[in-house]
C-alpha cells in the first residue's frame, strides 16, 4: 500500500507529477534529532520549498505559494521566510499526521475485523469512529514550546527558556477523562480529545483531516471484506527515556475486496 498524500493539489501546480517527490522523502521528514540521514531529509524538503516560493515569485499562478505571496498581514506583504514558515507548518500537518493517522487506522481494522464489519453495519457510527481513532492514535504526539519567563505548570517549577513538551497523547489517554481510554470504542459518545489541539491552538487542518479518515473508512467499510498485513516496519518515536510507537516506516497490506 502507498499513502498518496491528497493535499498535494494545493501546494504545487503540478498535482499527482510531484507525488514521487514526496513519497521518496519517506515518513517523518522533519524529524532531525536521533540520524544524520533525517536531518538530510529535512533539508531537502527546505531547500525544495524555497524552490517553489522562488518559482511562484516569477511566475504567480493559483496555487497556494502564489497566494501567500500575494497575501497581506497588517498592510503588507508576506515575507519569503514568512511564506515558507506557513509551508512547513502546512506540510507538518497535512503530510506526517496524514500519514500516521491512515496507516494506524488501516493497520487497526486489518487486526480488528469485527470493527470494520460494525462500520459497514452501523454507518452512522462512522463520524464518531473517526475523533476516536485520532484521540487513540494522536498522529502528533507531542509539541515543544520554550518558556519565557519562569512559572509553574501544575506542581512543577518551571525556569525561563526551558523547554517544555504538550504532549497530546498522553491527555488523549487521560483516565480521569476517558473511561477505557486503552482502547478503541467506536462509538464513544463523549470525546473531548485534544488530537487537533484546542480553543485558539485548534488546527487549522482539522477539517480536512477528518474529511480525509471518514471517507478513508466509508470507503473500506464498503469495498473491503478483510485486510492481510503482509510485512510492515514500525515507526517509533525515542524521547530520551519515552518510547511510542506513532505509525510505521513501511507497511504492505492486502485488500480482499467484498463481493456482494
Amino acid at each position: 500500500m502507498t499513502v498518496l498524500f491528497i493535499c498535494i493539489i494545493y501546494f504545487t501546480p503540478y498535482t499527482f507529477s510531484e507525488s514521487e517527490t514526496w513519497i521518496s522523502w519517506g515518513t517523518h521528514v522533519f524529524r532531525s534529532e536521533g540520524e544524520a540521514l533525517d536531518g538530510d531529509k529535512a533539508n531537502i524538503l527546505y531547500h525544495y520549498i524555497d524552490e517553489q516560493i522562488d518559482r511562484a515569485s516569477e511566475n504567480p499562478g493559483d496555487d497556494m505559494y502564489s497566494v501567500l505571496l500575494n497575501s497581506e498581514f497588517e498592510g503588507r506583504k508576506l515575507t519569503k521566510e514568512e511564506v515558507k514558515g506557513v509551508m512547513v507548518l502546512t506540510f507538518a500537518g497535512g503530510r506526517d499526521t496524514v500519514i500516521n493517522a491512515v496507516t494506524n487506522s488501516i493497520a487497526y481494522l486489518a487486526e480488528h475485523p469485527e470493527a470494520l464489519e460494525r462500520l459497514r453495519k452501523e454507518p452512522e457510527i462512522t463520524g464518531r469512529a473517526v475523533e476516536e481513532m485520532i484521540r487513540y492514535f494522536s498522529p502528533l504526539t507531542q509539541m515543544g514550546r520554550v518558556v519565557t519567563e519562569d512559572t509553574h505548570v501544575c506542581e512543577h517549577a518551571v525556569k525561563a527558556d526551558s523547554r517544555i513538551s504538550l504532549c497530546w497523547a498522553s491527555a488523549n489517554r487521560d483516565a480521569a477523562v476517558f473511561e477505557n481510554p486503552n482502547e478503541i470504542v467506536l462509538d464513544r459518545k463523549v470525546n473531548p480529545h485534544v488530537g487537533f489541539g484546542f480553543s485558539h491552538h485548534n488546527c487549522l487542518g482539522a477539517t480536512h483531516a477528518r474529511q480525509i479518515l471518514k471517507i478513508l473508512l466509508q470507503t473500506l467499510a464498503q469495498k473491503v471484506a478483510s485486510f492481510e498485513i503482509l510485512d510492515y516496519k514500525e515507526n517509533i518515536e525515542d524521547l530520551d527515556h519515552f518510547q511510542r510507537k506513532v505509525g510505521f516506516h513501511n507497511i504492505q497490506i492486502k485488500f480482499n475486496p467484498l463481493t456482494k
